[in-house]
Formats: C-alpha cells, structure tokens, sequence
C-alpha cells in the first residue's frame, strides 16, 4: 500500500475517546465512510481499506463463506485497528442479533402495517397514485411503499397466473 495513500487516509481520520478513529470523510447512503484512494483511483468503504492498511489484503473467503468487515463497536464511521475484524455475514449476523440490534422474529423487512392500511393502500395504487403522492398523504416513507407496491403486484401477477390455470383446466379437451 503507497504511503500517499495512508497518509491521505490518515488526514481524513479524526481520535476519540470511544473508538480510537472515526471516518470524516464522504459517507454512503447506508452510512458507512467511502474512501477514494489518489493511488489507484479506486472508491471503497473506508473500513475495508482500513483494514488491509493494518492487517494486508481481505482474503476472498472466511470460514468458506464470503468475508466482510465487521465492526465491533457497531459504528459504522469507525475505522480503528482495534474494532475491525475478519468475518463472515453469519456471523456478522450472529452478532447483531447478540447484541439485540434486531428483532430475530422478523422475516419482511416492510413497514408493520394493519390489513385496513394495507387495504386503502392498494386501493389508491389501484387508482394510479404514485408511492410519493401516497406517502405525503399517508406518512409513510417511499421505501416502503415500494415494497409495498412489489409485493402488491407480485401477489396481482400470481392471481392471474392461476386464473389461467383454472381456465386451461377447465377446458375440455377432445
């Protein structure tokens, strides 16, 4: 790794008392630091380049599943030796839901909903509204509606896939 790199790197770092250094750089949607190395060109997530600045190059596989990151004091702007280690997303999972960071029950990752809501909802996509025009009025966000709307259509799609179905059965054949 190019000492331009670690030093570009390091300027863009700040110390804290909890985690010994945080991203300040450009962050992603989702959260996490991005890092456009002046080497390469290359834009990665900070902690990654962290990582191999301190420990070399992220193998390919851990425990032969795909490796990732993981934060250990679940700060996603946290780019400390200390914090990062090598793993698995089964684990990383394992760890969220160790350190109750989710509900384990929970399957849709959707909005929870009543059937009512759900109901009207589907009522006005039938009747054209866009997800944004059903969010201002409903106060919901646009994710989710689009979720909504997927599996609104999806569920649409397989009504009709076995109303043709019947159909075909039901024809007599010669």
């Amino acid at each position: 790794m190019a000492t331009k790199s670690i030093e570009n790197f390091q300027s863009k770092t700040t110390a804290t008392n909890a985690c010994t250094h945080i991203w300040n750089g450009n962050v992603s949607r989702n959260g996490y630091g991005l890092y456009r190395d002046p080497v390469t060109g290359k834009t990665v997530y900070a902690h990654r380049f962290a990582y191999e600045m301190h420990n070399g190059p992220i193998p390919d596989t851990y425990e032969e599943k795909p490796s990732v990151i993981m934060h250990k004091c679940d700060n996603r702007l946290c780019v400390s030796r200390d914090c990062l280690l090598l793993a698995n997303q089964a684990l990383n999972m394992a760890d969220k839901k160790a350190k109750k960071r989710c509900n384990p029950n929970r399957k849709f990752r959707g909005p929870n909903l009543t059937r009512r809501q759900l109901a009207v909802f589907h009522r006005l996509m039938d009747r054209g509204f866009s997800n944004y025009q059903i969010c201002k009025m409903c106060g919901k966000s646009e994710s989710h509606m689009h979720q909504i709307r997927k599996k609104y259509n999806q569920a649409k799609q397989h009504a009709i896939i076995l109303e043709m179905i019947k159909w075909m059965l039901a024809i007599p054949t010669a």
